[in-house]
């Protein structure tokens, strides 16, 4: 399965890393499923989705793509903008309230891959620290495997009003802890 781009992360792959992972499968005879469902939220305009069938025969023969495509309608480059504008706002926000939190650079989605590992908490302490002193409910990166532990997901696809809203609740509970 390839989550592309990638989720939570937000990665956009690049044409020599969907060879490689490719080139991997083939060796081994596994189909690739591409999940490039949120192909149209790319929000780094420097970087391009590729289909992963688009990269030759043997790719498109040894692949099933899912997709949702849009055809760039003008309301998807206003929800683009705004997304980008969201995503920049917390980051921004974040950064400016601790050295503790980082939220890592996004090339599409909606959502915010935050590294909270400078705060010291363990898995459960950290979700009870997001859910109870921030009131957030967050998703636990370790949902999407081991190397999430110490990362929460947020999603920002929401009003600049909520976004606000959430920076004000994360900035309290940092606070809290002195």
């Amino acid at each position: 399965m390839l989550s592309h781009p990638h989720n939570p992360t937000g990665n956009v792959w690049t044409e020599d890393e969907l060879r490689t992972m490719g080139e991997i499968c083939a060796r081994h005879g596994v189909l690739v499923v591409s999940d490039e469902i949120h192909q149209d939220l790319v929000l780094n305009p420097a970087r391009t989705h590729i289909p992963f069938a688009s990269l030759g025969p043997e790719f498109a023969r040894a692949s099933i793509t899912c997709t949702a495509p849009t055809h760039g309608e003008p309301w998807l480059e206003e929800l683009l903008g705004y997304l980008r504008g969201n995503n920049e706002h917390f980051a921004k926000a974040v950064h400016s309230a601790t050295s503790k939190l980082r939220v890592l650079p996004a090339d599409a989605l909606y959502l915010a891959w935050m590294d909270c590992r400078g705060l010291g908490m363990d898995a459960e302490a950290l979700d009870r620290f997001m859910l109870i002193e921030a009131r957030l409910w967050l998703d636990r990166g370790q949902k999407f495997g081991a190397e999430g532990h110490g990362y929460m997901r947020v999603n920002l696809g929401c009003p600049r009003s909520t976004v606000d809203e959430a920076i004000r609740r994360l900035a309290d509970a940092l606070a809290g802890l002195g």
